[in-house]
Protein backbone atom coordinates (compact mmCIF):
# COMPACT_ATOMS: atom_id res chain seq x y z
CA UNK A 1 0.00 0.00 0.00
CA UNK A 2 0.90 3.81 -0.64
CA UNK A 3 -0.50 5.65 2.35
CA UNK A 4 -0.21 9.16 0.32
CA UNK A 5 -1.89 7.83 -2.85
CA UNK A 6 -5.08 6.33 -0.59
CA UNK A 7 -4.94 9.56 1.27
CA UNK A 8 -5.04 11.76 -1.83
CA UNK A 9 -7.57 9.23 -3.76
CA UNK A 10 -9.71 9.69 -0.67
CA UNK A 11 -9.72 12.98 -0.02
CA UNK A 12 -10.14 14.03 -3.88
CA UNK A 13 -13.29 11.52 -4.48
CA UNK A 14 -14.66 11.84 -1.12
CA UNK A 15 -17.96 14.12 -2.60
CA UNK A 16 -19.32 10.90 -4.23
CA UNK A 17 -19.77 9.12 -1.64
CA UNK A 18 -18.90 5.92 -2.58
CA UNK A 19 -16.45 2.92 -0.54
CA UNK A 20 -12.97 3.26 -1.56
CA UNK A 21 -11.40 0.24 -0.94
CA UNK A 22 -8.12 -1.29 -1.63
CA UNK A 23 -7.29 -4.20 -3.92
CA UNK A 24 -6.41 -7.89 -2.76
CA UNK A 25 -7.32 -7.54 0.53
CA UNK A 26 -8.66 -10.83 0.93
CA UNK A 27 -12.02 -9.41 2.05
CA UNK A 28 -15.70 -10.36 1.50
CA UNK A 29 -16.84 -8.41 -1.83
CA UNK A 30 -18.53 -5.39 -0.85
CA UNK A 31 -22.00 -4.32 -2.35
CA UNK A 32 -21.95 -2.21 -5.17
CA UNK A 33 -20.74 0.88 -5.60
CA UNK A 34 -17.45 1.41 -4.70
CA UNK A 35 -14.50 2.05 -6.21
CA UNK A 36 -11.38 -0.29 -5.74
CA UNK A 37 -7.55 1.17 -5.67
CA UNK A 38 -4.74 -0.25 -7.06
CA UNK A 39 -0.90 0.44 -8.03
CA UNK A 40 1.13 -1.91 -10.32
CA UNK A 41 4.45 -1.20 -11.48
CA UNK A 42 6.82 1.24 -9.38
CA UNK A 43 9.98 3.01 -10.96
CA UNK A 44 12.72 3.76 -9.41
CA UNK A 45 15.60 6.00 -9.54
CA UNK A 46 19.11 5.09 -10.51
CA UNK A 47 20.13 7.13 -7.51
CA UNK A 48 18.99 8.00 -3.75
CA UNK A 49 19.29 11.78 -2.40
CA UNK A 50 21.19 11.18 0.82
CA UNK A 51 20.58 13.56 3.61
CA UNK A 52 22.54 15.25 5.76
CA UNK A 53 23.84 13.56 8.86
CA UNK A 54 22.40 13.89 12.47
CA UNK A 55 25.82 14.21 14.11
CA UNK A 56 23.85 13.79 17.84
CA UNK A 57 22.13 10.92 16.62
CA UNK A 58 23.86 9.14 14.32
CA UNK A 59 21.14 8.77 11.49
CA UNK A 60 20.65 10.38 8.10
CA UNK A 61 17.32 10.13 6.10
CA UNK A 62 16.91 8.49 2.74
CA UNK A 63 15.26 9.90 -0.14
CA UNK A 64 14.04 8.27 -3.37
CA UNK A 65 11.47 9.23 -5.86
CA UNK A 66 9.30 6.25 -7.11
CA UNK A 67 6.66 6.63 -10.32
CA UNK A 68 4.08 4.17 -9.43
CA UNK A 69 0.95 3.35 -12.05
CA UNK A 70 -2.45 3.89 -10.09
CA UNK A 71 -5.45 2.29 -11.08
CA UNK A 72 -8.92 2.99 -10.03
CA UNK A 73 -11.85 0.76 -10.57
CA UNK A 74 -15.73 2.52 -10.62
CA UNK A 75 -18.08 -0.79 -10.08
CA UNK A 76 -20.71 1.89 -9.69
CA UNK A 77 -23.50 0.51 -11.86
CA UNK A 78 -24.23 2.32 -14.94
CA UNK A 79 -22.58 5.52 -13.17
CA UNK A 80 -18.96 3.71 -13.74
CA UNK A 81 -18.22 5.96 -16.51
CA UNK A 82 -19.28 8.92 -15.25
CA UNK A 83 -18.08 9.22 -11.87
CA UNK A 84 -14.10 7.72 -13.37
CA UNK A 85 -14.09 10.56 -15.51
CA UNK A 86 -15.45 13.30 -12.95
CA UNK A 87 -12.44 11.41 -10.63
CA UNK A 88 -9.76 12.32 -13.44
CA UNK A 89 -10.35 15.79 -13.21
CA UNK A 90 -11.24 15.67 -8.96
CA UNK A 91 -7.73 14.33 -9.02
CA UNK A 92 -6.03 17.36 -10.70
CA UNK A 93 -8.46 20.50 -9.48
CA UNK A 94 -7.02 22.99 -7.14
CA UNK A 95 -8.07 21.10 -4.28
CA UNK A 96 -6.00 18.18 -5.11
CA UNK A 97 -3.34 20.12 -6.19
CA UNK A 98 -2.53 21.67 -2.76
CA UNK A 99 -3.33 18.24 -0.82
CA UNK A 100 -0.70 16.67 -3.01
CA UNK A 101 1.77 19.52 -2.38
CA UNK A 102 1.20 19.00 1.45
CA UNK A 103 1.74 15.00 0.92
CA UNK A 104 4.45 15.68 -1.45
CA UNK A 105 3.27 13.80 -4.42
CA UNK A 106 1.87 14.36 -7.91
CA UNK A 107 -0.66 12.72 -9.98
CA UNK A 108 0.87 12.42 -13.21
CA UNK A 109 -0.26 11.84 -16.75
CA UNK A 110 -3.93 10.21 -17.12
CA UNK A 111 -2.92 7.30 -19.01
CA UNK A 112 -6.13 5.21 -19.58
CA UNK A 113 -9.89 6.04 -18.94
CA UNK A 114 -12.08 2.72 -20.28
CA UNK A 115 -15.32 1.59 -20.05
CA UNK A 116 -14.67 -2.22 -19.23
CA UNK A 117 -17.49 -3.78 -18.64
CA UNK A 118 -16.74 -7.28 -16.34
CA UNK A 119 -17.23 -10.24 -17.39
CA UNK A 120 -19.50 -12.34 -13.75
CA UNK A 121 -20.14 -15.34 -15.25
CA UNK A 122 -20.27 -17.00 -18.93
CA UNK A 123 -23.55 -14.72 -19.66
CA UNK A 124 -23.40 -11.92 -17.23
CA UNK A 125 -21.58 -8.74 -17.16
CA UNK A 126 -20.79 -6.01 -14.57
CA UNK A 127 -20.59 -2.41 -15.53
CA UNK A 128 -16.64 -1.11 -14.69
CA UNK A 129 -15.11 1.35 -15.88
CA UNK A 130 -10.72 1.98 -14.69
CA UNK A 131 -8.81 5.18 -14.67
CA UNK A 132 -5.33 4.75 -14.79
CA UNK A 133 -2.44 7.68 -14.09
CA UNK A 134 1.16 8.13 -13.07
CA UNK A 135 1.59 8.65 -9.63
CA UNK A 136 4.54 10.38 -8.23
CA UNK A 137 5.62 10.04 -4.55
CA UNK A 138 8.98 10.15 -2.40
CA UNK A 139 9.68 6.95 -0.35
CA UNK A 140 12.15 7.71 2.70
CA UNK A 141 14.02 5.73 5.14
CA UNK A 142 16.12 6.58 8.02
CA UNK A 143 19.47 4.99 8.26
CA UNK A 144 21.90 4.26 11.23
CA UNK A 145 25.56 5.67 10.25
CA UNK A 146 28.69 5.34 12.14
CA UNK A 147 30.82 8.16 12.40
CA UNK A 148 34.29 7.94 12.52
CA UNK A 149 35.91 10.46 15.45
CA UNK A 150 39.37 11.45 14.55
CA UNK A 151 41.63 10.77 11.54
CA UNK A 152 45.25 11.38 12.20
CA UNK A 153 47.61 10.88 8.64
CA UNK A 154 51.55 10.61 9.47
CA UNK A 155 53.43 9.76 6.72
CA UNK A 156 56.26 11.24 4.82
CA UNK A 157 56.80 11.57 1.10
CA UNK A 158 59.96 10.89 -0.30
CA UNK A 159 61.34 11.61 -3.53
CA UNK A 160 65.24 10.70 -4.80
CA UNK A 161 66.00 11.98 -8.51
CA UNK A 162 68.72 9.69 -8.79
CA UNK A 163 66.19 6.73 -8.44
CA UNK A 164 63.27 5.59 -10.54
CA UNK A 165 60.58 8.28 -9.39
CA UNK A 166 57.93 6.94 -6.98
CA UNK A 167 56.15 8.21 -4.26
CA UNK A 168 56.37 6.48 -0.59
CA UNK A 169 53.99 6.80 1.49
CA UNK A 170 52.57 5.22 5.07
CA UNK A 171 48.97 6.23 6.61
CA UNK A 172 47.75 5.15 9.93
CA UNK A 173 43.73 5.88 10.52
CA UNK A 174 43.09 5.28 14.23
CA UNK A 175 39.98 5.43 15.42
CA UNK A 176 39.83 6.34 19.04
CA UNK A 177 37.28 4.13 21.72
CA UNK A 178 35.09 6.78 23.43
CA UNK A 179 31.30 6.71 24.25
CA UNK A 180 30.52 8.31 21.52
CA UNK A 181 32.13 5.73 18.57
CA UNK A 182 29.36 2.90 18.14
CA UNK A 183 32.36 0.57 16.48
CA UNK A 184 35.32 -0.75 17.60
CA UNK A 185 38.87 0.98 17.92
CA UNK A 186 40.66 -0.09 14.83
CA UNK A 187 43.96 0.86 13.63
CA UNK A 188 46.83 -0.09 11.67
CA UNK A 189 48.46 0.88 8.07
CA UNK A 190 46.53 1.73 5.34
Amino acid sequence: MIPSLWELVNFSLRRFEVPIIWSYQNAARLPKQYIMVNYSSVATPEQDEYGPIDKETETRVLRSHRRATAELQFFCGHESYPLASRASMLLTNNAALEKACQLDVAVGPRTMLHHVPALLNNSQYEDRAILQFDFNYTDTLEEDVTLIDEIRFDGGFVYDFSEDPRIRCRETIRVPKSPQTKGADAAGPV
